[in-house]
């Protein structure tokens, strides 16, 4: 493989010491499997300091190869470690790394601990990992926040609506139903 060779001559030639934009390239080719990993930690040996673009790739690759440990070792050694902040994309990206494998109760503390919690794209990821699961209760507190954040947005009721069907749920299909219909009356008058 090409890139395999490509990421040897890059190792060996350290003239591209510190060029953060290789590294992250090398992730990116890496990011479905776990040599990414592997990757991460050369780029730490060689002193190159990864950057914000750089742990948004490793994250989807610990969330792809299901590395749980791995995946919080990295969330975490951002701030301590590399005096990165963690920005909505990392939350995100972790939100659904982790309620994906099943952890929805840790990944909706983990937004608890946010920032700045009024990111659609923190709560579509949990709401999605509801979704996957049939988890209610979780799949309410992610929707109904979305419906606060987005309004309009369709996606929202649908993937609502189907934790309802999934579970046999039909009052909360029929009222997610007659809520869209209302926003549909809304926004066409």
């Amino acid at each position: 493989m090409k890139g395999k060779e490509i990421n040897g001559q890059i190792i060996k030639n350290l003239a591209f010491n510190g060029d953060v934009v290789i590294g992250n390239s090398l992730i990116d080719m890496y990011a479905k499997w776990k040599q990414s990993m592997n990757l991460f930690e050369k780029m730490r040996v060689f002193g190159i300091k990864p950057n914000s673009v750089t742990f948004t790739t490793v994250l989807a690759s610990c969330s792809h190869s299901g590395l749980v440990d791995d995946g919080w070792r990295i969330f975490e050694s951002m701030r301590s470690n590399y005096r990165v902040e963690p920005m909505v994309g990392h939350y995100a990206c972790m939100v659904d790394f982790l309620g994906h494998l099943g952890y929805l109760k840790e990944a909706l503390e983990l937004i608890d601990k946010m920032p700045e919690q009024r990111a659609p794209s923190v709560w579509g990821a949990l709401l999605g990992a509801c979704r996957m699961h049939n988890n209610v209760d979780m799949g309410e507190i992610a929707a109904y926040r979305l419906f606060e954040l987005e309004p309009k947005n369709p996606i929202n009721y649908v993937a609502l609506c189907g934790i309802y069907d999934s579970v046999d749920r039909l009052d909360g299909v029929l009222r997610i139903r007659s809520r869209m219909r209302e926003l549909r009356k809304a926004s066409v008058a």
